[in-house]
């Protein structure tokens, strides 16, 4: 079935519903942002030295930042000059074209290394926004290109970039009749993929480590549900959730250390808070209905997660360890979790809710619903 990603505001829960074909595919592309997209002039970088050919700084930088929605960037076809450095940019030509900001720069070989030198401009203002140079080997041209989107982002947004970031996910195929799971890594904008893990039984939930260095995720390779973590750098993979019935939804705690699952061990669908190292359980959830899809809060100190109510209804609901006197939470208290945490249902509604996500302000929970 379709899954569309929507955004929950912690004070109000919006919800749209969309139905479609079960068997239809779904691709989204997204091409603007929520308001109108800035314009920016991301030109081609000047180019010296024997530099490997495929891989284009300027246009990976332009993708990125086309790929936000947030930005605009003009096609190189348009473009007045071609400047590679500030001592040649006429701010009067980027103005005429509607752009508020330019990038230039240029790519040098220097040995089996290459360096980017790039400035960063307010047309408007006609001021400089930033002005760095930084290297990398000769065969990770992509990457250097990933970490210049970033900090050029950052420069427009306040923002952290996060485009030198990884995507983890997994594909299916029929061969032969039968599907084949793959999990896999990738770049943020989907290139440099590769396949960490291969099987004939469904693999779910993938979620990443803080330190980017581990994956947690669900196989039911054994022919039931169990959670393993997977270190990348060497391959290996051990089952750290396999009790009887269901083990499902891992999700990282912000020091690394645990993971919030949910476990069917007594009978019943709960979120519990699993130790690595000691393998401990901790229950935190205790409720008639199904508890799960849990997220941590970012301080570590709550968390979020779905939940049935009366009449299979289902909320999101959050805990926190602390609870302000006289302060209203967003709805009804509905349970309490272990150390008189206060849990309050933040939305409910009919469809079917899923994998909540919280924000680091804890503000907005995007989460996906299935139709």
């Amino acid at each position: 079935m379709w899954r569309r990603l929507i955004a929950l505001p912690a004070a109000l829960a919006l919800l749209v519903a969309l139905a479609t074909s079960a068997r239809a595919e779904l691709m989204i592309r997204v091409t603007k942002g929520a308001g109108e997209a800035v314009p920016v002039a991301v030109v081609p970088f000047g180019q010296s030295g024997d530099l490997p050919a495929g891989d284009n700084v300027s246009n990976i930088i332009r993708n990125n930042l086309e790929m936000t929605g947030e930005f605009d960037p003009l096609a190189a076809d348009r473009m007045l000059s071609l400047p590679t450095s500030g001592d040649d940019v006429f701010f009067r030509d980027w103005r005429m074209l509607g752009q508020r900001y330019l990038l230039v720069g240029n790519v040098s070989r220097e040995g089996d290394r290459v360096r980017a030198r790039y400035e960063l401009f307010d047309v408007n203002g006609e001021r400089r926004l930033l002005g760095e140079s930084s290297s990398t080997s000769v065969n990770n041209i992509r990457s250097l290109a990933h970490h210049i989107s970033d900090k050029v982002y950052e420069a427009l947004t306040g923002e952290p970039g996060v485009f030198s970031t990884k995507l983890a996910y997994v594909t299916v195929d029929d061969q032969g009749g039968k599907p084949r799971y793959r999990l896999q890594v990738s770049d943020v904008d989907g290139r440099r993929a590769s396949v960490r893990l291969e099987s004939r039984e469904p693999i779910l939930s993938p979620d990443w480590s803080p330190d980017g260095k581990r994956l947690a995720y669900v196989s039911f390779e054994s022919g039931k549900p169990q959670i393993f973590v997977h270190e990348l750098a060497s391959g290996k993979r051990s089952a750290v959730a396999s009790f009887p019935g269901l083990n499902s939804a891992p999700d990282w705690s912000p020091d690394g250390r645990s993971l919030l699952v949910t476990l069917s061990r007594s009978g019943n669908a709960e979120v519990y808070k699993l130790d690595i190292d000691s393998r401990s359980l901790t229950r935190l959830t205790d409720h008639w209905g199904i508890d799960t899809e849990g997220a941590w809060h970012p301080d570590g100190e709550g968390l979020a997660f779905t939940s049935t109510g009366p009449a299979g209804r289902k909320s999101i609901s959050r805990t926190a360890k602390t609870h302000r006197r006289g302060e209203s939470p967003l709805a009804a208290a509905t349970t309490r979790a272990p150390g008189s945490a206060r849990m309050a249902s933040i939305s409910t509604m009919s469809i079917n809710v899923r994998a909540p996500f919280i924000s680091p302000a804890w503000n907005w929970i995007p989460a996906t619903n299935r139709c």
